[in-house]
């Protein structure tokens, strides 16, 4: 579901004594990439001033994230010497909302607000499940092509 972008998933949930990771994932050289999931059946933007902002559950889940990543920064000697995964580098996925939650927004308006609010982070992405689902789509109809040609349209709003 998450593309080519990860080797394999991590075999322990819990690297660290004080959190346990939703997934997760090795990329292929060898560094953690933790995936947070949380409800499909939230509100992850709203509407402020001119424009639309993420909601305080994405902002949580972020934080969420970010202290994970804050933990196996702290603890990274001891993670790699016992499971031998690297955790400098480490990044994280959010997952969270989907656009049929809200009816008050398109698609595209949640996606394009997701991508501004994305671009001001380093080391956590957030999507929302329909991000996700449109990503698995878009590998599967790549590998079903002989050519490498996807099928699909490419105005398709997928926040990659």
């Amino acid at each position: 579901m998450f593309g080519g972008e990860f080797a394999g998933e991590a075999v322990r949930r819990r690297l660290v004594d004080t959190i346990e990771v939703d997934i997760p994932w090795l990329r292929p050289d060898g560094v953690l990439h933790v995936v947070e999931l949380k409800r499909a059946d939230v509100p992850v933007v709203r509407r402020h001033r001119n424009g639309t902002i993420v909601t305080t559950a994405v902002n949580e889940a972020v934080g969420q994230a970010m202290t994970y990543l804050t933990l196996l920064d702290e603890q990274r000697a001891a993670v790699l010497e016992e499971f031998g995964i690297d955790t400098r580098r480490a990044g994280a996925s959010v997952v969270v909302g989907h656009p049929d939650f809200q009816a008050d927004f398109t698609a595209a308006e949640i996606h394009q607000t997701m991508r501004i609010f994305n671009s001001h982070l380093s080391r956590v992405e957030v999507i929302t499940y329909g991000q996700l689902l449109d990503r698995a789509e878009r590998v599967l109809d790549l590998l079903g092509k002989p050519d490498g040609v996807p099928a699909m349209s490419a105005g398709t709003p997928s926040g990659s």
